[in-house]
């Protein structure tokens, strides 16, 4: 268990992208990082937060390994600068672009959260020691329609 703004997330990212995500077959990128996050267990305290890559397709997930499928969205996108290397990225940090998400953005837009889970996206070519982004993708559907 783990709470909001620590660093599990972080540890267990890094550990999966240095040593793990050379498991997989099929990389379509080695260079990208993806952090999905799953929300449906939140009602019973928990949600899960799973560190990934992209791949080719989920024929064959290792074992010990878990594959998702991200469906197709709408999606709103936040990205966090930050002048350090990808590896310093914190969860204070995310977690106060999280706040002006979900408690500004999407409170006063024509949308709402269209599913119960995000990923962050990053792109390891694009960052140096003093440089990363960090991309949130948000599925959204647009509040005044039904579908």
């Amino acid at each position: 268990m783990s709470k909001s703004g620590d660093n599990v997330a972080n540890i267990y990212g890094r550990d999966f992208f240095y040593n793990d995500k050379f498991k997989i077959s099929g990389l379509v990128n080695p260079q990208v990082y993806i952090g999905y996050t799953n929300w449906k267990g939140y009602d019973e305290g928990y949600i899960y937060y799973i560190p990934s890559v992209q791949v080719s397709d989920l024929a064959e997930v290792p074992e010990g390994m878990t594959g998702v499928s991200i469906p197709a969205h709408k999606y709103v996108v936040f990205r966090f600068v930050g002048f350090f290397h990808p590896d310093e990225i914190k969860g204070r940090q995310v977690g106060r672009l999280l706040v002006h998400l979900y408690r500004k953005w999407i409170t006063n837009s024509a949308f709402k959260s269209a599913d119960q889970f995000r990923f962050e996206y990053v792109d390891t070519s694009l960052s140096n020691d003093n440089y990363c982004e960090l991309d949130i993708y948000q599925p959204i559907k647009d509040v005044n329609k039904m579908f």
